[in-house]
C-alpha cells in the first residue's frame, strides 16, 4: 500500500466540514479539519454521512486506531487531516476485504544474533492478494530488518510472534524453502554476476522452484518459450537473456531484470 500522503490529495463533502471549505464539485485540497462524531454500539460514526475520501464514502472511525484520530477538546469532534482520514478509510476497507490473506505477521519480535539488540518489537502486518504495501520510517526503525527476518537472514533471530505466508509458518522453513513458496527480497542495487548468463541463471532458479512444487523441470527450449512472454510484459529485448546477470546493465535494466 502506498503512503496515503502520496496518492490521497483530496477530500470531498457535500455539506462541508468545519475547517475544510468545500467547492461545488465537492473536492477540496488536503488540510486540517474537525469532523463531528457519535458513538453507537462501540463504533464511532461520522455525523457528516456524505463525506467521501478518495472517491469513497467514509462513515466510521476505528476506535483502536489511535494514531489516525484523536478526540477534540469539546469531546464531540475529532481533529483530523485529510490524509489521516484517507489512511483511516484504507484500514476500514482492509478489514472488510474478501481477498485472501497472502502474508500475516502478528507480534513479530527479533534481535540481532550477535549483539542480542532487539530491533523488531511486536510487528503486525496483513497483506492480502492484489495489495501493495510500502513500509515507511526513519533510519534504523527496522524496515530492512523486517524484510530480512521474513526471508530468513541468519544475522537475525526471531524471538516471538508468527509470520504466516500463504498458510505456512515461515519460521519452520529455511531461506531457500521460503523462496520456493514465492517470497522474494529485491536488492536496492542488484549485484552483477560475471560469467553467468541470464538464461542459465533464470532457468536454474525457475527449475529449483518447480522441483520443490513437484513439477517437471523445463529444458532450454521449453524455458525460452516460457520466459519470452515475461520479456514482452516487461518490454525487454530477448538479447538480455544472453548477457551476464546484470553485468553492464543500467539501473533501470537491473530493476527490470530483477522483476523478470
Amino acid at each position: 500500500m502506498a503512503s496515503c500522503s502520496s496518492y490521497c490529495q483530496h477530500v470531498s463533502s457535500s455539506a462541508g466540514v468545519r475547517g475544510l471549505a468545500t467547492s461545488r464539485c465537492n473536492v477540496v485540497h488536503v488540510g486540517a479539519g474537525r469532523v463531528g462524531i457519535q458513538m453507537a454500539a462501540g463504533i464511532l460514526h461520522l455525523r457528516e454521512k456524505s463525506m467521501t475520501v478518495c472517491g469513497e464514502k467514509l462513515e466510521i472511525l476505528n476506535p483502536h486506531c489511535h494514531r489516525k484520530w484523536r478526540r477534540g477538546s469539546c469531546g464531540g469532534a475529532v481533529a483530523l487531516s485529510a490524509n489521516a482520514l484517507a489512511a483511516q478509510f484504507d484500514e476500514v476497507v482492509a478489514e472488510k476485504s474478501d481477498s485472501p490473506v497472502i502474508l500475516e505477521v502478528q507480534g513479530l519480535t527479533a534481535v540481532v544474533s550477535d549483539t542480542r539488540q532487539e530491533i523488531l518489537k511486536g510487528v503486525d502486518l496483513v497483506i492480502r492478494a492484489g495489495e501493495v504495501h510500502a513500509i515507511m520510517g526513519k533510519n534504523g526503525s527496522g524496515k530492512s530488518t523486517l524484510s530480512k527476518v521474513l526471508v530468513g537472514h541468519p544475522d537475525y533471530e526471531v524471538t516471538g510472534g508468527t509470520a504466516i505466508f500463504k498458510g505456512e509458518n515461515l519460521r519452520d522453513k529455511e531461506p531457500e524453502e521460503r523462496s520456493h513458496c514465492g517470497l522474494f527480497l529485491s536488492f536496492q542495487s542488484p549485484v552483477e554476476i560475471p560469467g553467468v548468463s541470464n538464461m542459465d541463471f533464470l532457468r536454474m532458479a525457475c527449475n529449483a522452484r518447480r522441483k520443490a512444487q513437484n513439477l517437471e523441470e523445463l529444458g532450454p527450449l521449453e524455458f525460452y518459450g516460457f520466459v519470452a512472454e515475461k520479456l514482452g510484459a516487461l518490454n525487454m529485448d530477448p538479447k538480455f537473456l544472453d548477457r551476464n546477470v546484470n553485468e553492464g546493465f543500467s539501473g533501470g535494466e537491473k530493476k527490470r531484470n530483477e522483476i523478470l
